[in-house]
């Protein structure tokens, strides 16, 4: 099933365009807000914690970041005991999934985190 998502954005109304970097940046965030919606809106049975490794490794590899998959006993092992509880009795083991930037000469460091429940919460 296809469905079209809309993103909108508000600017100040100072009457002042757009450079064309403002527009790029846009574009970029509402793609990545589309991809987003169409990856939390499939089923669990087309969308499995298998298929969502596979979507974040390709995206990272599409952005030319680093990706690190941490999954199954390596969550236990590594600390992760939480994700790991809730999701070792799946088809599919848990994982998680960091994606890093880092660019040379960067001075601050920002974290983005979201999660995703791959069971039926019921």
């Amino acid at each position: 099933t296809t469905r079209n998502v809309t993103v909108c954005f508000l600017t100040p109304d100072d009457k002042s365009p757009l450079s064309d970097q403002d527009i790029k940046v846009l574009s970029s965030t509402a793609t990545a807000i589309r991809l987003a919606a169409d990856i939390v809106d499939r089923p669990r049975n087309e969308m499995t914690c298998d298929d969502l490794v596979k979507c974040a490794v390709k995206i990272g590899q599409d952005l030319g970041v680093d990706v690190t998959v941490i999954s199954g006993e390596q969550l236990k092992e590594q600390g992760f005991g939480g994700i790991y509880g809730v999701g070792k009795a799946a088809e599919s083991p848990p994982a998680l999934c960091v994606l890093s930037h880092k660019p040379p000469g960067a001075s601050k460091t920002i974290a983005w985190c979201g999660k995703g429940i791959m069971y039926d919460t019921g």
